[in-house]
């Protein structure tokens, strides 16, 4: 795959580019399972995400205090594709999973 060069925001910008999928305030986990990692939207980017060679919605998240990665950072940022809404049911399971006896 040759490198994507991204020196402008789409023509199309953004008149005629896909809403965010999640807003602000939105409570999210990271897809797909296993990870436990959830918490709230605190902000949106439209990025260059060279990994699509496309241009993609950015999130900025502040995770739950109860979320494994948060004992090392408070905040972490996530690709839309990379996110689903938070299921209380889904996390306790995956969190029950990580444990070990």
């Amino acid at each position: 795959m040759s490198p994507v060069t991204f020196a402008a925001l789409p023509s199309e910008f953004p008149q005629r580019i896909a809403s965010p999928r999640f807003a602000w305030g939105d409570r999210v986990q990271w897809r797909p399972r296993p990870t436990a990692d959830h918490g709230i939207i605190i902000g949106i980017q439209y990025a260059p995400a060279p990994h699509l060679q496309a241009w993609s919605w950015k999130y900025t998240l502040w995770l739950d205090a109860d979320s494994p990665s948060h004992a090392w950072t408070p905040c972490d940022t996530a690709w839309e594709a990379d996110l689903e809404a938070f299921s209380e049911d889904e996390s306790t399971a995956a969190s029950d999973e990580m444990t070990l006896p």
